[in-house]
């Protein structure tokens, strides 16, 4: 639980890659079991998560290093020291050519993958400690989102061009609440979710447009911050939100409305992105008390089908069973538990 971002899973391979804060090592381990399969030092800790591109794996280090590493042994096969400091995971584009950084304040990095070196840097002037998450790529266009206001934010619009080398910024869209997570995107929707309630979705038009992103839809905000919102899109026309507004949202598109399919009360704070797994759509809030709960919603009824809390206290401290065999305790239902 003391890991800056939650295990990310290596694609097409049961294996996952994950953050060791108490001695700031990447690791790779075995999904099914736990088994290390190798572990990786950072040399100081990390505020993200890595990301997976073939059989390398990229890591970006505050201090504003980027090491590219073998996914299957670990070792660090190049680095690229930017000498500014940086944030959030890379993003990569469509042909695989280039990733794209953002410094803490003011830059975006265009990195090229083969060799790893830094082809490009645009000024975009943000102030340090306003970016809250990697850009967003949605085809040729690479959304920036920036919490610039003491209550609200924005997003920098901008387009790749052919190649993937040059980023230029076309459109500034603002709206309601900070952003926490990279904003959702399916098909040729985006979706902007904000931490006071409120949510857009916009189209994404033609590259060549001065203002390419229209809004369709929007729920209207609340006054103050409920907490951190995270949301997910299985496709154009859904969203499912774990905010102050948790649930399942639908997009009327000829409307221009927003409705309310599923709705989740008094699930907690908000503590990490949307999750799938076994064909459910796992939300983690924060308790009463400690730890983080764990629920698996049904996406077809929008029942939760599980609850599991992890990091909580004992409720009552385990003690050694009468046979010896075992440790009991009583759960907070005031049940019996044997393990």
């Amino acid at each position: 639980l003391a890991s800056s971002f939650a295990p990310v899973a290596v694609p097409g391979d049961p294996s996952v890659l994950l953050l060791d804060a108490r001695r700031n090592e990447l690791t790779r381990r075995d999904a099914r079991d736990g088994r290390l399969i190798w572990r990786q030092p950072l040399g100081e800790p990390v505020d993200a998560a890595p990301l997976v591109l073939g059989e390398r794996v990229y890591q970006s280090l505050p201090s504003g290093k980027l090491v590219a590493a073998s996914l299957s042994t670990g070792e660090v096969q190049a680095t690229l020291d930017l000498a500014f400091p940086i944030t959030q995971t890379p993003v990569g584009d469509e042909s695989g050519r280039f990733l794209y950084l953002l410094g803490r304040k003011d830059c975006l990095f265009t990195i090229s993958r083969d060799p790893i070196a830094c082809v490009d840097v645009q000024y975009l002037g943000h102030a340090e400690g306003s970016i809250p998450c990697p850009p967003a790529r949605l085809g040729r266009f690479l959304i920036v989102a920036e919490n610039d206001r003491i209550a609200d934010g924005r997003w920098r619009v901008l387009v790749l061009d052919d190649g993937g080398a040059k980023p230029r910024a076309v459109q500034t869209v603002d709206h309601p609440g900070w952003t926490w997570a990279a904003p959702p995107t399916s098909g040729s929707s985006i979706w902007a979710i904000g931490d006071r309630g409120g949510i857009q979705v916009f189209s994404a038009g033609d590259y060549a447009s001065p203002n390419p992103f229209r809004p369709i839809a929007r729920l209207s905000p609340d006054a103050e911050s409920s907490g951190p919102a995270f949301g997910y899109a299985p496709s154009e026309r859904e969203i499912w939100i774990d905010a102050g507004r948790s649930g399942r949202f639908d997009l009327d598109d000829e409307g221009g409305k927003l409705e309310g399919k599923y709705r989740f009360a008094d699930l907690g704070t908000a503590s990490a992105p949307i999750q799938v797994a076994a064909k459910r759509v796992v939300l983690s809030n924060r308790p009463p008390g400690d730890g983080v709960a764990l629920r698996g919603v049904d996406p077809t009824t929008g029942k939760i089908e599980w609850q599991t809390v992890l990091g909580a206290p004992w409720p009552s401290p385990p003690i050694a069973s009468a046979d010896g065999e075992a440790l009991v305790a009583v759960d907070r239902a005031g049940r019996r538990l044997r393990i």
